[in-house]
């Protein structure tokens, strides 16, 4: 902001946090999606990733879909009630792909309509 004394430290420290480097510990780490496209496509780096092979092919087709902003979910309590159903089959042992594959074609209808206004 104009009230900033330290914009050159601020500015130092958004260039660190979206760089290469950081990208790649954020996604080896599994902590979160890069801002990069060069780190999701990067072979060395795919190779450190701890997670599971399928958390990492989402990862990279998200990438590839993404938009600047979330959904706009006005239905939020549908979306936890679905999803939560989900990850408590999950947690009792239900395998994780059948689970988010019902769970998101339950929901699918919610949102378009929750999209269209």
């Amino acid at each position: 902001t104009s009230a900033s004394t330290k914009k050159e430290a601020a500015y130092l420290f958004c260039q660190w946090a979206v760089s290469p480097a950081m990208g790649a510990r954020l996604l080896q780490a599994g902590a979160g999606v890069p801002f990069r496209k060069s780190v999701l496509e990067d072979p060395k780096v795919r190779e450190g990733v701890t997670m599971p092979p399928s958390w990492l092919d989402a990862v990279v087709g998200s990438g590839n879909i993404s938009r600047l902003a979330l959904p706009v979910i006005i239905p939020v309590t549908e979306f936890r009630d679905i999803y939560g159903v989900a990850l408590t089959n999950m947690i009792a042992g239900a395998d994780p792909a059948d689970e988010l594959k019902k769970a998101t074609e339950q929901f699918q209808p919610v949102l378009d309509r929750s999209e269209q206004g």
